[in-house]
């Protein structure tokens, strides 16, 4: 739970970026410290060449070595797309799916039920 003045910070520690939140009332360690994985494009319900851009942006000015697609639920064939997409066509003889793992995540719904809810996780890595 984060305290009710606090704030949230982006830091780098070495290479690798944090998120974290401070307590603004007391002169004090982060409450929460979160990895941020600038690798990872999250798919939901923006138009479908947003998420292609947005891997290959990855993968031409930023110089990523592996760009990660997630995507639960009814997005999961939003993701493949997107995948396929850009590797063949925008990526061809670039980028390739490297990994691809499937499971389900346990969420709350709103009426406070337990909901299983299926995941993708598609890893492209420069060729």
């Amino acid at each position: 739970m984060l305290a009710k003045r606090s704030a949230y910070i982006r830091v780098m520690v070495g290479k690798q970026p944090l998120a974290m939140f401070i307590n603004m009332e007391k002169e004090e360690m982060p409450i929460m410290a979160v990895p941020l994985m600038d690798n990872v494009i999250l798919i939901g319900s923006k138009p479908f060449m947003s998420y292609v851009t947005a891997v290959v942006m990855h993968f031409t000015t930023r110089n990523a070595a592996e760009v990660v697609i997630k995507a639960r639920g009814k997005h999961i064939s939003q993701a493949v797309d997107v995948a396929e997409i850009s590797c063949n066509r925008f990526l061809d003889g670039i980028a390739r799916v490297a990994d691809v793992k499937i499971g389900s995540e346990s969420l709350k719904a709103q009426d406070g039920r337990q909901v299983r809810v299926s995941a993708i996780e598609i890893v492209l890595v420069k060729k």
